[in-house]
């Protein structure tokens, strides 16, 4: 996948709302079935109402922007939101990217759909019972606070509850003394 053709998709997950992790799954191995190198045009829409030159006997179009690109990508994909008469192709699609399962939307009506855009090849996995592995990186450990960081929080918290006349200081202080008995201040 090109840079132009990621940035393609993340925009249209992001205006789209779809979860970033489950669309990128989704839309990464869509995109490598549908095997184009029309510019800007990673999920080989046809849509013509962005300007765009014919890149296949398909009728894919090769976009002249990352805009155009993104435009074409949504208005294919979600064409409500854009025409007023419309046959909505691809509801389901949308439906189980919307809720990240494919099983959940109907996976003889996402295979279908897909095959009606025209990815056969993507269509077979989606038959076979594949579904987006996503990986969540993990949140990093928080790193321990230092003595120093300790100390300098505790007195400024101490300084702040003097100044307000915190009712509730006697739990500062108490927490300063056990700090101070324990060997840390």
């Amino acid at each position: 996948m090109t840079p132009e053709d990621l940035a393609v998709l993340t925009e249209v997950g992001k205006r789209e709302g779809y979860d970033p992790n489950y669309w990128s799954a989704f839309s990464a191995e869509w995109e490598k079935w549908e095997n184009t190198s029309a510019a800007f045009n990673p999920l080989a829409s046809t849509d013509s109402s962005v300007p765009g030159a014919i890149f296949n006997s398909d009728g894919v179009r090769g976009y002249t922007n990352f805009e155009d690109g993104v435009n074409a990508t949504i208005r294919t994909l979600n064409p409500g939101s854009y025409y007023k008469e419309y046959i909505d192709w691809y509801r389901t699609v949308r439906l189980a990217i919307k809720l990240q399962s494919i099983d959940g939307a109907g996976r003889s009506l996402v295979e279908a759909e897909i095959r009606k855009w025209g990815t056969a090849g993507f269509a077979n996995v989606i038959a076979t019972g594949w579904n987006p592995t996503v990986v969540v990186a993990p949140l990093p450990k928080p790193t321990p606070l230092t003595f120093e960081e300790l100390n300098t929080a505790l007195q400024k918290r101490f300084a702040i509850s003097r100044l307000a006349d915190d009712p509730e200081l006697w739990k500062v202080e108490k927490a300063w003394q056990l700090l101070k008995e324990a060997g840390l201040l």
